[in-house]
């Protein structure tokens, strides 16, 4: 792909705010046809892989069916249907964090050679900083002891991949990342499991 420069230059960068994941900064940009935007806002992760996901998402499947988990958000006060997903801890590969994502958020077990790679999201390049590589769980078994309910998690139910796509939109299955990760499993597999799945 070709090298195309940024339509302006970055003057200077202010960090406003950080959590245990997360940097917040304000950066000021003078645009190339004169323009200022004194405090454009950028969330940038702490831990990346080398090279360059910091977080991960995951669709499991259950015997061919999808797993959903009903999350609460409060950023937005309501609850949805997700897929589990997460940031990447240091020193953690992206397969690494998926497994370890999958089983704390579902209780959910995957071995490592049936995390099958669905591609890449940015969830929100406008204004954060993330790379997040997406996973199919192709054979999850049941490890409830090693959940650790994370904020606002629910319980997971088993939809079947037509109840799934049937929903994609809705108010209650309308997280961007979720849908994108389904969707990208559909343009891989797109008759189904096609003996990916036990």
């Amino acid at each position: 792909m070709t090298s195309i420069p940024a339509p302006f230059r970055i003057l200077g960068r202010r960090t406003i705010a950080t959590n245990a994941l997360f940097k917040l900064h304000f950066d000021h940009l003078k645009m190339c046809e004169g323009g200022e935007v004194p405090a454009f806002l950028v969330v940038e992760p702490f831990h990346r892989t080398a090279d360059g996901f910091s977080g991960v998402a995951i669709l499991p499947l259950v015997g061919g069916r999808v797993v959903l988990q009903r999350v609460y958000r409060h950023a937005v006060s309501r609850w949805g249907w997700e897929v589990p997903r997460g940031c990447i801890d240091e020193g953690e590969t992206a397969l690494q964090a998926a497994q370890r994502e999958l089983v704390e958020e579902t209780g959910l077990f995957c071995e490592l050679d049936a995390l099958v790679p669905l591609g890449e999201l940015m969830p929100e390049p406008g204004i954060i900083n993330v790379r997040t590589r997406v996973y199919a769980a192709t054979d999850c078994q049941e490890c409830p002891e090693r959940r650790t309910y994370e904020l606002g998690s629910g319980e997971y139910q088993l939809f079947s991949l037509e109840e799934a796509a049937a929903m994609a939109g809705c108010a209650e299955f309308s997280c961007a990342v979720s849908i994108a990760s389904f969707y990208l499993y559909r343009a891989a597999y797109p008759t189904g499991p096609s003996g990916i799945v036990a």
